[in-house]
Order: structure tokens, then C-alpha cells, then sequence
């Protein structure tokens, strides 16, 4: 749709606003996951991977082993983006390696198995798209997978363009589910669903983890942590972030908190401007 191929189409640099609300999502991250050697990052990072710079404008390269492992299902993207600056300088680091794997998210799992001991992992699932059910079924294989575990980190973007969330269908089939995570007392109103649709499906593909776990006796279930939810909007097309972090849980499908967006940055009082003074020439 014209409104997500906008967001798609700006340029990076122009994005200040996503610039801004990463680097808080990780110092969030670096703030709460305490100490620690070695970190995967996984992202769709496009032919400049300029979130790679974010992460690494926060992690100390010199403490830290960075892992950045980026999906690009376009192959001539994929390819000039090994040689675009970002990736080639930081390639060049002894404490970071690059792999750019030219398929669609999740389609070749084999960089994240080689990656996945003895290091914790950030997902940036940066959609352009509105999060839902084809996005579900790819959390639900990371889970089931192992990709996906306790001390995890993961990042989702879902376009809240009025055109789609203000539609009188948007989430309309998931009313009695949203009853069903939240409590039987929520008014599920258009701004309610806007604001928990990620949560709502996240904890769905969490549930259904739930019961392959029950049944294979495999692994403990998941919590997922909601660390922060920014609202920002660079272009005509408004995004939403979610940052999760995900936990070991002994309760079975535990209740979801309904939490607002931070408004970011436009929550920061404006700086006032100094009133500029004109001397009068005809004096």
C-alpha cells in the first residue's frame, strides 16, 4: 500500500525520529541485560544496515562480541550491501562479524543455529507492514526452533496507519482473545487495539509455544517482559516499536498489562526560542 511503501522508500538518514527511538530501545537493552561477552544481533538492515550503527554507538566494541546477522531477500541488495560503508568498516573489526543472508527472515535458520550458544540475541523484526498473523507463525518457529529463549531480547515495528487501524476490521476477530489475555472487564476499542495488537499476538504465539511445550516436556514456557512501546512518526506513515524481553514463566499464559505508547521524541517539552530582536532602522 502507498502508505508503507513511503516508509519503506525514505531514506535512512532522514529517519531521525527511528534513529532516536533505537538508540533507547538499546540502552534499554544494555541497561537490563547487565553483563555479558557475546551478542547476536538479527535484522532486516537493507543495503546500509544502519541500525548496525545504532547498536554499535551504544555496545562497546571493545567489551563485547557483536554478532549482526541481517536478512535481505532481495540478492542484489543483499549483495551491494556488503560492500556499502557500514559493512565493510565494521567487518574489518576483530570483535564484530557481518553475515548478510540473502533470503525472506527465517527461510535459512542455519546462521542463527551456528550463532545460538553461549551468546544472547536481539531480534529487530522491523516490518513496514501491520504485525499479524504471518508474522505470528514466523515467532512461533523461533520458538519452537530454540532461536527464540529466556534473557532474549526482541524488537518489532507494526505501520499504525490509520487507513489500516482505524478500519472497523482491524483485529475485529480477536475481540473475545483480547478478553481472554487482558481480563473480561477491558473495553476493546479501536485505541485499545491499536496500542496492544503486537502484545496481544505476541502472547498468542507464546501460547501456542505453551502447548508444544506441555506436550514434548521439551522446554519451559516463555513470559515476554514488555520493556518499552514508542509511538514515532518520520513520515506520513506512523510506526509503532515494541521491546520485549523474554523470561522462563511457571504461570501458564500469564495475564497482559494494558501499556500506552511513549509518544517519542514529541513527548520532550519543545525548547523555547529566544526572541529574536530587530533594531528599527528608520530610528
Amino acid at each position: 500500500m502507498a502508505g508503507t511503501q513511503l516508509y519503506h522508500d525514505y531514506l535512512q538518514p532522514f529517519r531521525i525520529q527511528k534513529r532516536l527511538t533505537l538508540n533507547q530501545c538499546f540502552k534499554t537493552v544494555q541497561a537490563d541485560a547487565g553483563t555479558f561477552d557475546a551478542l547476536t544481533y538479527v535484522t532486516f538492515g537493507g543495503l546500509d544496515l544502519y541500525d548496525a550503527m545504532d547498536l554499535v554507538a551504544v555496545f562497546d566494541i571493545r567489551k563485547h562480541k557483536i554478532n549482526i546477522v541481517s536478512y535481505e531477500q532481495d540478492r542484489r541488495i543483499a549483495a551491494d550491501s556488503r560492500v556499502r560503508p557500514v559493512a565493510a568498516t565494521l567487518s574489518r573489526i576483530a570483535t564484530v562479524s557481518i553475515e548478510i543472508v540473502p533470503t525472506e527472515f527465517f527461510e535459512n535458520s542455519t546462521p542463527l543455529h551456528q550463532l545460538r550458544e553461549n551468546t544472547r540475541f536481539v531480534y529487530f523484526l522491523d516490518y513496514t507492514g501491520t504485525f499479524g498473523n504471518r508474522q505470528i507463525d514466523s515467532l512461533s518457529e523461533l520458538f519452537s526452533d530454540g532461536l527464540l529463549r529466556d534473557q532474549d531480547y526482541l524488537m518489532i515495528t507494526s505501520c499504525i496507519s490509520p487507513r489500516i487501524v482505524r478500519q472497523a476490521r482491524f483485529m475485529l476477530p480477536y475481540e473475545d482473545t483480547f478478553k481472554l489475555f487482558y481480563g473480561a472487564s477491558i473495553v476493546v476499542d479501536q485505541e485499545f487495539k491499536i496500542r496492544n495488537h503486537v502484545d496481544l499476538l505476541v502472547g498468542i504465539a507464546l501460547s501456542r509455544f505453551e502447548r508444544e511445550t506441555l506436550t514434548t516436556g521439551s522446554q519451559p514456557p516463555l513470559y515476554a517482559k514488555l520493556l518499552r512501546k514508542f509511538r514515532y512518526q518520520d513520515t506520513r506513515t506512523p510506526m509503532g516499536l515494541w521491546l520485549y524481553r523474554f523470561e522462563r514463566s511457571l504461570i501458564r499464559s500469564a495475564k497482559l498489562e494494558d501499556g500506552s505508547f511513549e509518544e517519542f521524541p514529541q513527548a520532550f517539552a519543545k525548547k523555547e526560542g529566544k526572541e529574536e530582536e530587530i533594531p528599527n532602522i528608520f530610528e
